[in-house]
Order: C-alpha cells, then structure tokens, then sequence
C-alpha cells in the first residue's frame, strides 16, 4: 500500500510491483515534478521549472520537452 497526494487529499492505493508501468515509489517527486518517458520504457523524473518558464515540446533535448521562458 502507498499514499498519493492529490492536491490536501490523501489516497491509499494498492501497487501491484508486477505491473511494468507502475510508478516506482523511490522516484523521488516534488511538488510541480512530472514524469516523462526518456526512449520506450525509461520513465524519469522531470523537475518544476522557474517561475514564468512553460513547458515546451523540445526536440533537442533528450526527453522531448524541456522549460523553457517565453520570449516577451
């Protein structure tokens, strides 16, 4: 059993370690961190930005989409 926090809410949740697309429980997230999938199968952690930086479909970096601050 694991607890997830959505927004003040907790939830128990059941997670079955046989399920290849689990979210491992040791990934280490934040608050704003989301995960995105680095190649087919490798699921990383991708850290918040700054303040006023959006996210942005990146074909350069090695996860596809990076933060990036808009141009004014």
């Amino acid at each position: 059993m694991a607890n997830i926090v959505v927004d003040k809410y907790v939830y128990e949740v059941e997670i079955d370690a046989s399920n290849p697309n689990a979210v491992p429980l040791g990934m280490g997230l934040m608050k704003g961190d989301i995960l995105v999938y680095q190649g087919e199968s490798n699921l990383v952690r991708l850290p918040v930005g700054t303040d006023g930086q959006v996210l942005t479909a990146d074909s350069t970096s090695p996860l596809g989409v990076a933060w990036k601050t808009p141009a004014t």
